[in-house]
């Protein structure tokens, strides 16, 4: 520990332990003692003001004056671990009496608090039909919260529902708003439990029941819940969610899946050429081989798929692709195109039927009437 040591050169400032040649104010100012300059110093891109000093042994370091002031007015031997926090957030005001040492997790609460920086955002909730409110200092915190209670959210759900007002209402009847100094005492928005809202909440809410048809396997799954769904299929919530709330068609979705809301009373789209209607959607993505000698036909649902089983890389499959569209073979003995592209490819040399008539299961229509849970699955 260090005592402060007062200039009789230069009244109001102190010396700076180490670095001999300055001179420095409780306000950040810095005086070089040989010339009795003040350094000017920079502003480096985070907004932090800087300045370059000499020490005694001739080596030059870069101090945050904020840092600078703590260390020779408010020494601490832990002053490596800690951070200096501006306590009204004004990274310009570098006097001592409004800066503070904090821990670098205190410093990212504040910083949060104040609104310099979105990695760490206070928040604060309301249940809409308890009133119960409760805080949290991040984001993550307040996902762990409302996970442990069966309400399955993520930290970048929450992030979205603080984005909105404090008066929307969400699916698991909460509110969100970012906790500030200014609003954290303010009343919340009373919310009037009205037949439209209930609607509104049960039609975009996580805990409606879905039907999700796997129309490679033509079985089609019921499940309780959005979660629920996730879980047994592998398909993102978020992903489910904006599937559903598409309200235009049933699109076949990446995966090969059709998605819908139990109540939904569309019927099934009919797929006539699974492997083509994906494509027209997503871009190419199944490759043909076809064998020259026989003309069979194989298909596989990638590239990576078709290079593992036919030995080649990735690059030359792209060349062969590219170069030939189907048209003719390579020393190995097979074409190769996108399904897209030879569909209705007629087979030369007398092989009869078009290329998407010979692969086997191109041909989906809609699923069976019957719906299975998954628990007969």
């Amino acid at each position: 520990m260090h005592e402060i040591t007062f200039s009789k050169e230069y009244p109001g400032y102190s010396e700076i332990p180490n670095y001999s040649r300055y001179v420095i104010s409780d306000n950040g100012d810095v005086i070089r003692k040989n010339d009795g300059v003040k350094l000017r110093g920079s502003v480096n891109p985070a907004g932090y003001h800087n300045v370059r000093l000499t020490d005694d042994s001739g080596k030059v370091h870069t101090w945050g004056r904020h840092r600078l002031v703590k260390y020779v007015f408010e020494y601490r031997a832990d002053y490596k671990d800690l951070e200096v926090n501006h306590k009204k957030g004004n990274k310009a005001d570098n006097r001592n009496s409004e800066l503070e040492w904090v821990t670098p997790k205190q410093n990212t609460h504040h910083a949060g608090l104040t609104g310099l920086s979105n990695k760490c955002i206070p928040i604060s909730i309301r249940f809409i039909d308890t009133g119960r409110v409760h805080h949290f200092d991040s984001t993550i915190a307040c996902s762990e919260f409302l996970t442990s209670m069966g309400i399955p959210i993520t930290k970048w759900q929450v992030r979205y529902r603080v984005n909105n007002t404090d008066t929307s209402v969400f699916p698991e009847r909460v509110q969100y708003r970012r906790l500030t100094n200014v609003n954290r005492t303010e009343p919340w928005k009373e919310i009037e439990k009205t037949d439209d809202l209930e609607r509104q909440l049960s039609k975009f809410g996580r805990n409606i029941p879905v039907l999700v048809w796997n129309v490679i396997s033509n079985l089609t799954m019921r499940f309780n819940s959005i979660v629920e769904a996730e879980y047994w299929t592998g398909i993102h919530g978020s992903s489910l969610v904006n599937w559903i709330k598409d309200n235009k068609t049933l699109k076949l979705r990446p995966g090969y899946f059709v998605v819908k809301r139990e109540d939904d009373v569309r019927p099934w789209p009919v797929f006539e050429d699974i492997w083509l209607a994906y494509d027209e959607l997503y871009g190419p993505k199944h490759v043909v081989t076809i064998e020259e000698k026989t003309g069979k036909v194989r298909l596989f649902r990638s590239s990576k798929e078709c290079c593992k089983e036919m030995g080649i890389g990735k690059t030359t499959l792209s060349y062969r692709i590219k170069k030939s569209k189907g048209m003719y073979s390579y020393p190995d003995g097979y074409r190769y195109a996108y399904y897209i592209d030879v569909h209705n490819t007629v087979l030369p040399d007398g092989n009869v039927g078009v290329v998407s008539s010979l692969i086997a299961g191109t041909s989906r229509k809609a699923p069976p009437p019957q719906c299975y849970s998954k628990e007969s699955v």
